[in-house]
């Protein structure tokens, strides 16, 4: 019996830990369930919430939603290459001969220079470009999948063994 108290308490601490991660607080949050003296209290049951709600808050789940949405809005910029692209340069200022003329109204000079610029030459590059960002979001969002998964089996597996810890309580 002395020999299976290591991995019992272990197997505790680790509930434990996962608890106070899964109700949104820190880890250690759930601690004192570990000791022998909580064990003889009714414990009521906590508010755990749904696995959605649990999963929502999980920080993997929300760094691999925010690399999807770097991947798709690279894709984008990839796609807007096909267009052309007008950009409008304004200058202003004086210039004079003599310091005395500088700021007369006859030395103001004023330029404005539209430039369209297309890659229509370099269709072949942009196509490749467009592709390559599509693959990378394909790939954003299967590793968003994967995340997904292994949470929901995560809380899963934590949300059952709470449950069987806690009816083994009563």
């Amino acid at each position: 019996v002395r020999a299976g108290l290591p991995e019992i308490e272990a197997s505790l601490h680790s509930v434990s830990l996962a608890l106070g991660t899964l109700t949104g607080g820190l880890p250690e949050k759930e601690r004192p369930l570990e000791s022998a003296a909580a064990w003889q209290i009714d414990w009521p049951s906590l508010p755990v919430g749904e696995r959605v709600d649990l999963i929502a808050r999980r920080p993997d789940i929300y760094a691999a939603e925010r690399r999807l949405a770097m991947a798709s809005a690279n894709t984008g910029l990839a796609i807007a290459e096909r267009f052309p692209r007008l950009v409008i340069g304004a200058n202003g200022g004086f210039e004079a001969l003599h310091l005395s003329d500088l700021f007369k109204e006859s030395s103001q000079a004023f330029s404005l220079i539209p430039v369209l610029s297309w890659r229509i030459f370099d269709s072949g590059r942009v196509e490749a470009q467009i592709q390559a960002a599509d693959a990378q979001q394909r790939i954003a969002a299967l590793n968003y999948e994967k995340t997904v998964l292994v949470a929901l089996a995560e809380v899963e597996r934590a949300l059952f063994n709470y449950q069987k810890s806690h009816t083994a309580l009563m």
